[in-house]
Order: C-alpha cells, then sequence, then structure tokens
C-alpha cells in the first residue's frame, strides 16, 4: 500500500545500541558494557572470557499513519533524520 506524504507521520528520537559484532564507521561510541554484568553494574567474575562491549548512539525514525503503516528504522550516523524529517514536511506542505 502507499501512504499520502500529508498521511504520513514522523518521529525521530535516539538510542543506545550494544554491539556485539563491531561497530559501523560512522557511529559513535559512548559507553562500554560488560558481556556478562553482576547486579551492581561491574563484570561478572564468574565468567573467564567476559569482555568489554561498545555501547553506540543510533538515530531512530518512526513513520506512521493512521491507515496502519508503523516502521522504524534505526542509522548509525546521528544527525541525519531531523533533516530528512524536515524535508518531508516540507514536501507535504507544498503539495
Amino acid at each position: 500500500g502507499a501512504v499520502g506524504y500529508r498521511d504520513l507521520a514522523i518521529d525521530v528520537g535516539q538510542t543506545q545500541f550494544v554491539e556485539r559484532e563491531y561497530v559501523p564507521r560512522d557511529a559513535q561510541v559512548v559507553g562500554h558494557t560488560w558481556e556478562y554484568v553482576n547486579k551492581k553494574g561491574g563484570p561478572d567474575r564468574r565468567f573467564k572470557n567476559n569482555r568489554q562491549i561498545p555501547v553506540a548512539l543510533y538515530e531512530e525514525i518512526h513513520f506512521g499513519s493512521s491507515s496502519g503503516l508503523n516502521e522504524l528504522v534505526q542509522l548509525s550516523k546521528v544527525g541525519f533524520c531531523e533533516n530528512f524529517k524536515q524535508t518531508i514536511l516540507s514536501l507535504a506542505a507544498s503539495l
């Protein structure tokens, strides 16, 4: 199905994601955690190969509509989604 620009709702936000495999080159690392965490937030010493894992900041853009569209896209490059949202809103206003 198709959704008209005027019927499209766009929300932008950010989230943190624990990257267990690799961090994309354009992602911003905002912290680290342990693969196995104890109750106090430190490394769980019961595990021999308990490695630190990076936490990356991602930007989210949510597309929705009253007709049922509900899609969430995450991007590793922060700062892109707000400009994209404003472009779509300008396009919808010009139609």
